[in-house]
């Protein structure tokens, strides 16, 4: 589409040297280009004339960047059938022009009362303010997840409000370190949590209790992690009180002693992040892919002499009697810092109770195999022994597993599978037939609900897909203990998903 324009395009010059010396010692005041101003200045000019020459028209105002000469133009787009003559011009009205061209006529700038003069300053302050709070959110949203410094400005109900230069951010008292004090004019070194986007400028959220704080502490502390050499794994605190965090030398730095190079010499660099958390007390322990050595080194200062990993991220870890105490941590402390480490379920009991609930497992399984398949003590002792749970685990295993365990011949191997899968079904049988009785709906089963949970769905009154469809993903789970083990929880959610589109 080309332009073109009719007129005189200058007026209101006698202004523009004026303007523009303005704009330049404002650009130096507010730390802003001059290019932004003029257009902020621009923007307000046009607000003005709008005012005068009505909204319903094209008007478009600009200021010549060499000689500050304001000029307004009325914009008419030239068209072959006129259907909105404030904006439009008819071909055969703009000789020479053709249809899409636009005809631009300049128009004398409003007369500078005290009112448009109060407008126009009203709309420029705006204009202004609202390119500050865009420059300011883009300057802090990239930062999300640095350190930054600032002073208190305000102390209002144990928050505070901080001038971080440019901009002010928000600490509430939830994200300070217990039993810290701030006063007005205090400096305070923080974790830029999130920017966001609001109409009064960016609302930016800082926090001195946010595991990052404490990673990003370490990489100022330790020139290691800044240059790539180590890696922070992953990091887990109780503000103010003990903090967590693994560590894992890069690949080609495996002889490189990584927690001695974040301890420093004498412990000068931990104990340096220490001090600016207030004291807290920080675990620095090696990562490791394989779970099990990963929660051993997470539960330091404990020894632990086993750990057993069951379904679903679930892990047991047994330690000696008089290692109980510091495993578990004051107000287990130890273990819950070692779980949101390594994202265990971490159970820790001591040998001597891990020792009693191993005979009594085995006694309890030992007496079923032996009431249910119809075996003699010594070859259910040996079921056991060989780590069988369940009929359900009997039933499942290979035929060539059984069979190729010592003393056991393919046709022996054979019937005890034979009589677990009778044992299981007419377990699962009575099961169903129970739930049945009590008012379910078996149909259920067609979403591949398990059988054994039938019971836990009795008992909380859940009989049919409906009611299923009904329920959170944690409720779930909640009803479903200690079975919900059987399938993730992400399976899970899949049959509620499922019911809900029956």
């Amino acid at each position: 589409m080309s332009t073109r324009s009719s007129g005189n395009m200058s007026n209101l010059g006698s202004l523009g040297g004026v303007l523009l010396r303005e704009i330049e010692q404002l650009s130096r005041e507010k730390s802003l280009s001059q290019q932004a101003l003029i257009e902020c200045l621009e923007r307000a000019f046009q607000k003005v004339a709008c005012d005068v020459y009505g909204h319903d028209r094209d008007i478009r105002v600009s200021i010549h960047r060499g000689d500050g000469s304001v000029i307004v133009r009325r914009c008419l787009t030239v068209v072959e059938n006129m259907a909105n003559p404030e904006r439009e011009i008819s071909a055969l009205e703009a000789t020479g022009y053709a249809c899409g061209d636009v005809v631009e006529e300049v128009l004398p700038f409003p007369t500078l009362n005290r009112v448009t003069v109060q407008d126009l300053k009203y709309e420029f302050i705006r204009n202004i303010q609202t390119l500050e709070r865009q420059l300011q959110y883009q300057e802090f949203k990239d930062r999300v997840g640095h350190i930054i410094s600032g002073v208190v400005k305000q102390v209002d109900h144990g928050n505070i409000l901080v001038d971080i230069g440019r901009a002010e951010a928000i600490m509430s008292r939830h994200e300070m370190i217990p039993r810290e004090q701030y006063r007005i004019g205090d400096r305070i070194k923080a974790y830029i949590c999130s920017v966001k986007a609001e109409a009064r400028g960016p609302q930016i959220l800082l926090s001195r209790t946010h595991p990052g704080f404490l990673v990003r502490l370490f990489a100022k502390e330790v020139p290691e992690i800044y240059d790539g050499l180590i890696e922070i794994k992953a990091a887990s605190r109780d503000p103010g009180s003990r903090a967590k965090i693994a560590i894992i030398a890069r690949d080609g730095q495996r002889s490189f002693d990584a927690v001695g190079a974040c301890v420093g010499v004498r412990g000068s660099r931990v104990n340096a992040v220490s001090q600016e958390l207030q004291g807290e007390k920080i675990d620095i322990v090696p990562w490791s892919s394989d779970p099990a050595v990963f929660v051993v080194n997470a539960m330091t200062p404990a020894e632990v002499s086993t750990v057993v990993i069951e379904k679903n991220n679930h892990i047991r870890v047994v330690v000696p009697d008089h290692q109980l105490s510091i495993a578990i941590g004051r107000r287990g402390q130890n273990v819950k810092l070692a779980h949101q480490l390594t994202g265990m379920m971490i159970e820790v009991i001591g040998e001597t109770q891990h020792t009693q609930q191993r005979v009594e497992w085995r006694d309890q399984t030992t007496r079923l195999f032996m009431d249910r398949l119809d075996l003699d003590e010594l070859m259910a002792h040996f079921l056991v022994s060989e780590g069988f749970d369940t009929l359900q685990e009997l039933a499942q295993a290979p035929l060539a597993e059984l069979a190729a365990m010592q003393g056991m011949s393919e046709d022996i191997a054979q019937e005890l599978k034979d009589r677990a899968c009778e044992a299981v079904a007419e377990e699962e049988a009575k099961t169903l037939r129970m739930y049945v009785e009590a008012g379910g709906d078996k149909k259920i089963l067609d979403l591949g609900i398990p059988v054994a949970v039938l019971p836990q769905l009795s008992r909380h009154a859940i009989w049919n897909r409906q009611d299923l469809a009904d329920l959170a993903v944690d409720e779930l789970m909640d009803i479903l203990k200690p079975h919900h083990n059987l399938l993730s929880e992400e399976a899970w959610g899949q049959l509620i998903l499922k019911a809900r589109a029956l």
